[in-house]
């Protein structure tokens, strides 16, 4: 991220040379919380590109600059494309995007309509195809002695709407702190119920879950803990089965006979 100020309108007053440009102010002191973990303010989660280094930024009119980037790592999958944004260097100014789906071979852009003489601060954001804000589970329900129902919902916006194939359920006794215990569902296309079976009666699980593409995985969701029920007793009659959330397809119709 950098702070850089814009020309002031031309003026007529002679012997002025309006070709110089502005000395860059330096950035502003950047709050602690805003360091980690980031570059030049730009927060960038574990596997997901690095932002790109500091931007340059040269001036192209006196309401235009031009900024240019080098990228950085590309977090295991690679860059499809960048964002650049800015915001007028004042209190409580909300970033804008002065251009998105920057192709990843274009490393410089025309930053256009600013306003002559006002100081901005800009930023690159590189982005993949890995989804990076995974699922959130909303109940986990025991319906029988080795069932439990899974619910979740999936915000697309939270990843920048990059298409995802599905989801990764992940489930292991609550008393086991080995990672190798986990077993893992796969649940293609948006659903987002699922009941996991063959479980251990009157056993706590640990329930977490991702969502996954092409790119790879997204960041785990929240865990959930949720008890299988009692093993019936023999002879006890059997609980209702559980019917998921629709829809359903309609059974086809059966052929009767017809009395007169």
């Amino acid at each position: 991220m950098l702070t850089f100020r814009t020309a002031k309108e031309k003026s007529t007053s002679p012997g002025k040379n309006d070709s110089k440009a502005p000395f860059p102010f330096p950035p502003e002191k950047v709050p602690e919380s805003e360091n980690a973990n980031t570059h030049f303010g730009v927060v960038m989660p574990d596997r997901v590109p690095e932002a790109p280094d500091r931007p340059t930024i040269s001036m192209a009119t006196e309401s235009s600059v031009y900024v240019t980037w080098i990228p950085r790592a590309n977090g295991g999958s690679p860059i499809t494309a960048f964002r650049v944004e800015y915001r007028r260097q004042a209190r409580n100014a909300d970033w804008a995007v002065a251009a998105d789906n920057i192709s990843p071979l274009k490393l410089s852009v025309e930053v256009r309509t600013l306003e002559p003489g006002s100081t901005y601060r800009f930023r690159v954001v590189a982005l993949n195809t890995r989804p990076v804000a995974g699922p959130h589970i909303t109940s986990t329900d025991a319906v029988s002695d080795t069932q439990i129902m899974l619910r979740w919902t999936y915000t697309p916006s939270s990843n920048n709407n990059t298409p995802i194939q599905g989801f990764y359920i992940y489930y292991r006794p609550t008393d086991s702190d080995n990672d190798s215990d986990y077993k893992r569902d796969v649940v293609e296309g948006n659903k987002q119920w699922h009941l996991i079976g063959q479980l251990q009666p009157e056993t706590s699980y640990d329930i977490k879950m991702q969502c996954f593409n092409d790119g790879g995985e997204s960041e785990y969701s929240n865990v959930m803990i949720c008890e299988t029920k009692a093993r019936q007793a023999p002879g006890a009659p059997r609980e209702n089965p559980i019917t998921p959330p629709g829809p359903y397809p309609r059974p086809p119709a059966q052929a009767g006979g017809c009395c007169t």
